[in-house]
């Protein structure tokens, strides 16, 4: 798993309904998150909130990642967000949680991540993950495009989700 507890406020981008964040705030007390999405997103997300053990820990910004990303965290989270866009969005996006982000805050990427080189195995899982995600060099090209630095891939078993942990350049 993946050490939350040491982030004061987490801003999970594209957050969806919520779910994530509340994971991540039950299991980390002291720590406070907000969710920024659509308004039309947030509608659910209000409702999932207020019926968790975190409502009192948790907020809700609305706004549109592609424009920008007006609030303050230690740690931005974007889940299965960056498969769905070309390099261009996917630039801009990080561009814009990058505007955000202050010496020793950290941006957690959270995709499946494509091997290189695959066995006659891995066929299966290459066919389902080959046109939604990119190989670890394909992220890294867009990273540096984004001035933000890989600095490691945490594993979620047993999972296939891969957290990449960035980090300003």
């Amino acid at each position: 798993g993946y050490d939350y507890t040491r982030f004061n406020h987490i801003v999970d981008v594209a957050g969806g309904r919520g779910k994530l964040l509340i994971d991540i705030l039950k299991r980390s007390p002291k720590t406070r998150g907000t969710i920024f999405d659509l308004p039309s997103v947030l509608e659910v997300t209000n409702r999932n909130i207020g019926m968790s053990s975190v409502k009192d820990r948790c907020t809700l910004v609305t706004g549109d990642f592609h424009d920008n990303i007006p609030v303050q965290g230690d740690c931005y989270i974007i889940k299965f967000i960056l498969h769905a866009w070309n390099d261009e969005d996917c630039v801009n996006i990080l561009q814009n949680i990058r505007k955000q982000m202050k010496p020793g805050c950290k941006l957690l990427v959270m995709e499946m991540i494509r091997p290189e080189e695959s066995s006659l195995v891995d066929l299966i899982d290459i066919y389902f993950m080959s046109t939604m995600n990119g190989t670890e060099d394909e992220y890294e090209n867009l990273y540096q495009k984004s001035s933000v630095q890989l600095t490691r891939i945490v594993n979620v078993d047993p999972c296939p989700i891969r957290i990449m942990e960035l980090d300003l350049t």
